[in-house]
Formats: structure tokens, sequence, C-alpha cells
């Protein structure tokens, strides 16, 4: 088995001394590999980067989402008082409130979707044709899917909330 770091190296000593430009200039030999793993750690490093910067962004976001499904719970307990009265039970108010949490999720992150696709489109402009942003389906399936897992996750509590609210305590 040939080494290629040792047998370039060797190539680049011997055109440095024998060589028909021999002290012009110096021969050396650029090990790609090596330096394709760096740019791909730094690229990595980049990407954990963002990728905590979003994480962070969505629990936030989430926490958002949570205190307004509180407000539209406690703004509309006559609501609930009057559904319950009807003969809604507990879990048709959860639903109700728990859908009302994933439209509105899925409604940003359409909007944030279309932001996200504007923001490439014009950074495609702006630099070489070698440097393309690609928006795929399952990139799209993904932005939509965890919209929709937030408002799962974060409206539940105050759906929850909402469907124990008792029919006698809201009338007093």
């Amino acid at each position: 088995s040939v080494d290629k770091k040792e047998t370039a190296n060797s190539v680049a000593d011997k055109l440095n001394k024998r060589g028909s430009s021999a002290g012009e200039g110096t021969y050396q030999y650029t090990d790609v590999e090596a330096l394709t793993k760096n740019i791909n750690k730094v690229f990595d490093g980049i990407t954990y980067f963002v990728a905590a910067v979003a994480g962070i962004s969505l629990f936030i976001a989430g926490i958002g989402v949570m205190n307004v499904m509180y407000i539209s719970v406690a703004e509309r307990t006559e609501e609930i008082a009057i559904r319950r009265s009807f003969g809604a039970k507990g879990r048709d108010i959860e639903l109700q409130f728990l859908i009302e949490s994933i439209i509105l999720c899925l409604i940003g992150g359409v909007i944030g979707l279309f932001i996200g696709i504007g923001i490439a489109a014009i950074v495609d402009g702006l630099t070489p044709d070698y440097i393309r942003s690609s928006v795929t389906i399952s990139s799209v399936l993904l932005a939509v899917g965890i919209s929709t897992l937030i408002g799962i996750v974060f409206g539940w509590i105050p759906a929850h909330k909402a469907s124990k609210k008792d029919l006698i305590d809201i009338i007093k």
C-alpha cells in the first residue's frame, strides 16, 4: 500500500531540489482530505450553533403560544360554561383549544416559511453560483411538522386547564 502523503512530499522535495524551476519557488503538498475535514468541522460547528439558536427560539415561541392560549381560556370562561351546559364534555373543550393552538402555530409556521424562502432567494441573488440554498419538500414538511408539534406541546396545558373548569365554579 502506497502512502499518498509520503509520496507527494517526496515528489515535492525532488522538484524543489532538481526541478526546472528550482530556486524560483517551492513545491509543496496540500492534503485536500485534511483540509476538507477541517472545513466540514467549521460547518458542523456553525450548524450546531444555528440549531441551538433555533431551538431556543422555538422554545420561547412555544411559551408565547402558551401565554396566548392561557389568555384565550381566561377570556372565554363564559363560552366554556355555555358549551358545558349544552353537554360538551371536558375532552371537547380540550380539543377545541388544542386545535386553536395548532392552527395558531401553523399560521406562524407558514408565515415563517415564506419569510425564510424570501430571505434564501435574496441570499442566492447576492452570493456566487456555487453557493445555493434549496427548499425541498422534506424541509417544508419538517417546518410544518415542528409548528404542529409546538402547537400540541405548548397548547395542551392551557387546553387541559380549560377542560377542567367546573361549570358550577364558572357560574359563581
